[in-house]
């Protein structure tokens, strides 16, 4: 519920254009299509299951990548397009950083309201990763920690997480681009039936706010965000739709105990609507507040049903058709709170 989703295109960046065109730029559509013809799940995310190191740590208030959390070693190995917008990263330490093939990390992690220096120290924040020997086939667990319970700043709601983009750009004979960073291909919500995430999390610890206040206290939540663009390629309105699936300290920022929304903005920015939902309420499955439960818990749902519900009706003149996927994220959110949890085997999964 942060500007979090907005603020990702800080990224500072190197970009080299080297003869990049259409055809290239559609590399991921085929490999999808020559995949539905197996298999009607259509898997979303270049590195499903997230079984490869790739990806850079991204300082959302400076824009600027931090080396010592961000792996690309693996990149090449992922499947996306390598030398069509080949990226270097520049990074807090004056380098840059870059696959081996210049292709796009499969994901980002993120932090917001965290400077630098914060990094594995308390109040503070840590991404540290496990993976066993089994590297080919096995997804790699994430630990994220979000330490802001000492923090100067208790009311100061700070971030950590994993996020995924896709950046649509239409070309001037009329074609989208396709597949270039951590979506396969430049879906459309009206493709599908359905439109799932699949997670495993399971939680660290956490722990109450120093003094209790309104407001104070953590969640995590799993957001998709889609837009609808003209025929020019231009956003019309962006949309995001987030189920909170850990909320310990009973959150309620709609202030209804008798609705499932967690948090919404439908005004602040009328190009914008943003809505976060309960799990718990809405009937999913949820972390609950047990320390002592150890073991991985699968998050998953479907976002059509919650998106028809609950956002509004497509802009005028325009419908699914127009809605292009743009990310998936998963983070925590706290206010004078500790907390940390695990993360593996992401997925985001479409039913035609």
């Amino acid at each position: 519920m942060s500007v979090r989703y907005t603020v990702i295109s800080l990224l500072i960046f190197i970009v080299v254009i080297c003869g990049c065109n259409s055809s290239s730029a559609v590399y991921g559509s085929k490999t999808v299509d020559r995949e539905l013809e197996n298999n009607d799940t259509i898997r979303m995310l270049w590195n499903n299951r997230l079984t490869k190191k790739s990806w850079i740590f991204l300082n959302q208030d400076t824009g600027l990548i931090f080396e010592k959390a961000s792996h690309l070693e693996e990149a090449h190995e992922v499947g996306n397009p390598g030398n069509v917008w080949p990226y270097k990263y520049s990074c807090s330490n004056g380098d840059t950083i870059s696959a081996s093939n210049k292709a796009a990390p499969s994901v980002k992690a993120v932090s917001w309201n965290y400077s630098e220096n914060q990094w594995r120290k308390n109040p503070g924040y840590e991404i540290s990763i496990n993976r066993d020997k089994s590297r080919v086939i096995n997804p790699i667990e994430f630990l994220f920690k979000n330490n802001a319970k000492k923090a100067v700043d208790s009311d100061l709601l700070r971030e950590i997480g994993l996020v995924f983009d896709h950046w649509p750009e239409r070309f001037r004979d009329g074609s989208w681009n396709d597949g270039l960073w951590s979506f396969r291909k430049g879906y459309r919500i009206a493709e599908f039936s359905e439109i799932r995430p699949l997670l495993k999390v399971k939680m660290d610890n956490y722990s109450a706010p120093i003094l209790a206040a309104e407001g104070r206290g953590a969640y995590i939540s799993v957001d998709f965000r889609f837009a609808y663009y003209d025929e020019g390629g231009k956003i019309i309105r962006s949309d995001l739709i987030g189920v909170v699936f850990a909320n310990f300290f009973n959150l309620d920022f709609n202030l209804n105990p008798n609705d499932a929304i967690f948090w919404q903005d439908f005004i602040s920015d009328p190009t914008s609507r943003r809505i976060l939902l309960s799990a718990e309420k809405l009937g999913f499955d949820f972390l609950g507040s047990s320390r002592s439960d150890n073991e991985y818990r699968t998050i998953t749902f479907d976002y059509i049903p919650l998106i028809k519900e609950y956002l509004p009706e497509p802009p005028e003149g325009y419908t699914f058709d127009d809605a292009i996927v743009r990310g998936l994220d998963i983070y925590s959110g706290s206010r004078g709170t500790d907390i940390s949890f695990w993360l593996k085997d992401v997925q985001l999964n479409g039913m035609p």
